[in-house]
C-alpha cells in the first residue's frame, strides 16, 4: 500500500471535519494536515488543490455513509406506507440529531454563495439530486404497493421527496446550532406533511 493510500481516509475525515467546522472559506490545507497528523505536502500529493481534496473527501464520505445506512428499505408484505415511512423518518431524524461532519459540510457548501462549477459544490448538488431521486422512486413504489393509498400523480412523489430533503436539511441546521426539534415530534409533523401532499 502506498503511503498516500494509507493515510487517505484520515485526511478525508479531517477535511470534512474542517469544512463542517469552518465552512468553505475558512478551511485551510495546513489545518487539514495538522488535524490528520501528516505533512501538508502529503495532503497536496492527494489532490491538486483544496477544492479537489474536499470533493474527493465528500465522495468518499458519502460512499461510507451509504454503506452504513439502512433507510428507504423496501416495504414488506402487509406493511403500510404510513408505518414504514414513519419508522424510516424517525430513524433518520435520530441519526441526524448529532449530524456527522459529512452531512454538515455538504449542507454548508450548498448554503454558501459559491460557484456551481467548484468540484466540491458540484459533488454536493449531485448527491442531493440523487437523494431526491431515490426518495421519489421509493415513494412511488410504496404508494403502488399500499392499496390504502389514494392514486397520485407521479410528480407528487417528487414533490414529497423535495419536502423530505429540505426538511432534513433544516433539521440538521437546527441540530448544529442547538435548536433542532425533538426527533419524534419532527417525524410526526413531517409524516403529516407528506401524507397530506399524497392525499392520504
Amino acid at each position: 500500500m502506498s503511503p498516500v493510500r494509507a493515510f487517505r481516509p484520515v485526511v478525508h475525515r479531517s477535511a470534512l471535519a474542517e469544512l463542517a467546522a469552518h465552512g468553505y472559506h475558512g478551511t485551510r490545507l495546513d489545518a487539514i494536515a495538522e488535524r490528520a497528523g501528516v505533512e501538508e505536502a502529503e495532503v497536496l500529493a492527494m489532490a491538486p488543490d483544496l477544492d479537489r481534496l474536499l470533493a474527493d473527501a465528500i465522495v468518499n464520505g458519502y460512499e461510507e455513509w451509504r454503506s452504513q445506512r439502512e433507510d428507504w428499505m423496501p416495504i414488506g408484505a402487509g406493511e403500510s406506507l404510513r408505518s414504514h415511512l414513519y419508522d424510516t423518518l424517525l430513524s433518520q431524524a435520530r441519526r441526524l440529531a448529532d449530524p456527522p461532519p459529512l452531512v454538515v459540510a455538504g449542507i454548508a457548501l450548498l448554503m454558501e454563495d459559491l460557484p456551481d462549477d467548484l468540484p466540491a459544490v458540484a459533488v454536493c448538488r449531485e448527491h442531493r439530486s440523487q437523494a431526491v431521486s431515490e426518495m421519489t422512486a421509493w415513494l412511488r413504489y410504496a404508494i403502488d404497493r399500499d392499496p390504502s393509498m389514494p392514486a397520485s400523480r407521479p410528480e407528487t412523489s417528487r414533490q414529497c421527496a423535495e419536502i423530505l430533503v429540505a426538511a432534513f436539511e433544516g433539521y440538521v441546521v437546527g441540530a448544529v446550532v442547538g435548536d433542532a426539534p425533538e426527533p419524534v415530534g419532527f417525524t410526526e409533523v413531517l409524516l403529516g406533511l407528506v401524507l397530506h401532499a399524497l392525499g392520504s
